[in-house]
């Protein structure tokens, strides 16, 4: 069986320094929204759509999801909120805690939800999985 993770929503509860500029790593790899703005922006508290596939695979694949907020300048680093590891195993979505995550799982919508902390922050993020029918 094949399953695809989809980064679904991102939401700002606490924000890193307002004005934030968002995107993510994926294995090490940004990913940011197609166009310009290559992030995406939060000057308060809300949600953005994402809708980027981060996983897709069976048994044994897995992916690391590291939430960044980007710094201008030469000088500057960016920040990283927290980093989360996403896998299946046993046909089923685990959610693995790592530098400043917490999985709060699934809500009422069927979202996989983890917060994510780091940098005197809060960003809530979403997550959904489907099952993918393998071609002929």
């Amino acid at each position: 069986m094949t399953i695809q993770v989809r980064f679904a929503r991102l939401q700002a509860i606490r924000l890193n320094e307002g004005g934030d500029e968002m995107y993510f790593r994926q294995n090490g790899r940004d990913v940011r929204p197609s166009g310009s703005p290559d992030y995406w922006r939060f000057d308060r508290r809300g949600e953005k759509s994402i809708q980027k596939t981060v996983l897709e695979g069976n048994n044994g694949s897995y992916v690391s999801i590291n939430l960044m907020e980007q710094d201008g300048g030469l000088r500057w680093t960016h920040d990283n909120l927290g980093t989360i590891r996403i896998g299946i195993e046993n046909n089923r979505l685990v959610f693995r805690e790592n530098y400043a995550t917490s999985y709060l799982g699934r809500n009422s919508a069927g979202f996989h939800v983890v917060d994510f902390t780091g940098s005197d922050s809060q960003y809530r993020a979403y997550f959904q999985g489907f099952q993918i029918s393998s071609p002929l």
